[in-house]
């Protein structure tokens, strides 16, 4: 945690459809947002889902010391869908919405490596675009 601060001067996002509350965080420049979801019964400090998108926030979230917000794998705001797929393959769904388009991939078969090793039941990722560049993402294990 002493990455994104202390415990006391985060900014919580409670969403009234789950018990699941959001934890907020700015880039340097107050220009992307990152939330954090901590899942109920998890070990303290333990994220299981994640959101990068452009924007801000009325409640001032913390500012972290950094321009933007990367994956492991490269992916951050910006990207072209061409570079998406070409890292993570086609095997995804796609919806269009008024502009944007929403493509997403799920891992959900038991017999999954990636899904044994961290004794997960499913993991998902989520990519809006919209005129071919990313502008959200989110990807986590979401809850059964």
């Amino acid at each position: 945690m002493r990455v994104l601060g202390p415990d006391d001067i985060r900014t919580v996002i409670v969403d009234p459809m789950t018990d699941f509350p959001w934890y907020v965080f700015a880039s340097r420049d107050n220009k992307q947002l990152l939330s954090l979801r901590h899942h109920a019964g998890d070990f303290g400090h333990s994220f299981r889902e994640m959101e990068v998108k452009y924007g801000r926030h009325d409640r001032k979230p913390v500012k972290l010391h950094v321009w933007e917000f990367v994956t492991g794998k490269g992916v951050k705001l910006g990207v072209t869908r061409r570079s998406v797929v070409g890292r993570f393959g086609p095997c995804f769904s796609s919806v269009s919405n008024g502009g944007a388009e929403t493509i997403r991939y799920e891992i959900n078969d038991q017999t999954s490596d990636f899904l044994k090793a961290n004794k997960l039941d499913r993991y998902y990722a989520e990519y809006e675009f919209r005129r071919g560049r990313l502008v959200r993402f989110q990807f986590g294990h979401a809850p059964i």
